[in-house]
C-alpha cells in the first residue's frame, strides 16, 4: 500500500524588535552598577558570541523592570497571530491538531492554558487536540512536531505547531557574588527571543497549497 505523504505547508516566523548586541549587553550589565572590568567583558562575550542582533521583546529603556516593550508580544498575541497567518488558505476549521511549545514565557495567566487560550481566541474551535510542551529544553519543539505529523497521519487532518522561547524572562540583574551570576552572564548574551509556526497537511490538501 502506498505511503501518504505530509507536507510542511507553511512556515512564519516571529521577530520582536532587534538591537545591537553590544548595545544589550550594556543595558544588561551596566558600567555604573558593575564597574568598567565587567561591561567590557559582557561586550566582549556578546562580541565573541557571533550575535550581531538581538531579538528582545523588553522595554530596555524600564530595565531592570522585566516588562514588554509591547503587548503585541506576549505570548498569547503572538500564537493568534501566527494561526491567522497559516490558515489565510484553508479553513481554521479543518484544523484538527495544536501543539505550543516553550520553555520561558511572559504568560502567567495559566488556567486554562496557554495552549488552549491561543486555540479559543483564534478561532480553531474544531480540534481533536490542544497539547502544550513546556520545560522540555530545545528538544519541546521538536516533540510537537513529532506529534502533529502523527496525528496527520492518523487522522489525516492538518496540525499546527507554534513553538517560541522568551529568553528575556531571565535577564535579572543580579549581584556578582550571586551563585548563578557566571552562568546567568553567558545566557543572557547568548539566548535571544523569538518564535515559529508551521503547518502540517495531508496530501489530500496538497492542491490547496498549489504543491507540484
Amino acid at each position: 500500500m502506498e505511503r501518504k505523504k505530509h507536507y510542511i505547508a507553511g512556515i512564519e516566523k516571529i521577530i520582536p524588535k532587534q538591537y545591537p548586541a553590544s548595545y544589550v549587553a550594556n543595558k544588561f550589565y551596566p558600567e555604573e552598577k558593575y564597574g568598567k572590568k565587567l561591561n567590557d567583558l559582557s561586550q566582549r562575550l556578546a562580541h565573541k558570541f557571533g550575535v550581531t542582533n538581538r531579538s528582545c521583546v523588553l522595554d530596555l529603556e524600564k530595565y531592570p523592570l522585566l516588562t514588554l516593550e509591547n503587548e503585541k508580544n506576549h505570548p498569547l498575541n503572538w500564537g493568534i497571530s501566527v494561526i491567522d497567518k497559516l490558515t489565510n488558505i484553508i479553513d481554521k476549521e479543518e484544523i484538527g491538531f495544536f501543539s505550543l511549545s516553550y520553555n520561558l514565557s511572559f504568560h502567567e495567566d495559566t488556567l486554562p492554558n496557554l495552549a488552549t487560550q491561543i486555540a479559543n481566541s483564534s478561532g480553531l474551535l474544531n480540534l481533536d487536540k490542544v497539547e502544550e510542551i513546556s520545560n522540555y529544553g530545545c528538544a519541546a519543539s521538536l516533540y510537537s512536531v513529532q506529534n502533529a505529523i502523527e496525528y496527520s497521519k492518523e487522522y489525516d487532518r492538518p496540525a499546527i505547531v507554534f513553538t517560541y522561547d522568551q529568553c528575556s524572562k531571565k535577564c535579572l540583574q543580579i549581584d556578582e557574588n550571586d551563585n548563578d551570576f557566571k552562568k546567568l552572564l553567558i545566557t543572557n548574551l547568548l539566548f535571544t527571543d523569538g518564535g515559529v509556526g508551521v503547518i502540517i497537511i495531508p496530501e489530500r490538501f496538497k492542491k490547496k497549497f498549489h504543491y507540484h
